[in-house]
């Protein structure tokens, strides 16, 4: 039982951490479509340049945010319980 509340406070702290992390690169992903389009001469407006650049940026990072945050923290915490409750 206490392995299962132990593994509930990690999933939580993993959400956390990759929301924030996904918050994080969103923003500033935008700032760099914002300067990106501020630099060029587009007759596209302004938010639909700065869409379009995030939803093509949305998928690689989530991707690799849970590679980060969930798969390898989870599996490195799994092998140094093996590891260690091993003899």
């Amino acid at each position: 039982m206490a392995i299962l509340r132990i593994a509930i406070v990690a999933l939580i702290f993993q959400t956390v951490i990759f929301a924030s992390l996904w918050l994080y690169a969103r923003a500033k992903r935008r700032e760099v479509l914002e300067s990106e389009w501020a630099v060029k001469e587009n007759a596209v407006p302004r938010e639909a340049y700065i869409k379009a650049g995030l939803t093509a940026y949305e998928t690689p990072l989530k991707r690799k945010l849970i590679w980060g945050a969930y798969v390898i923290p989870s599996a490195l915490i799994i092998l140094l319980l093996f590891v260690t409750s091993t003899d």
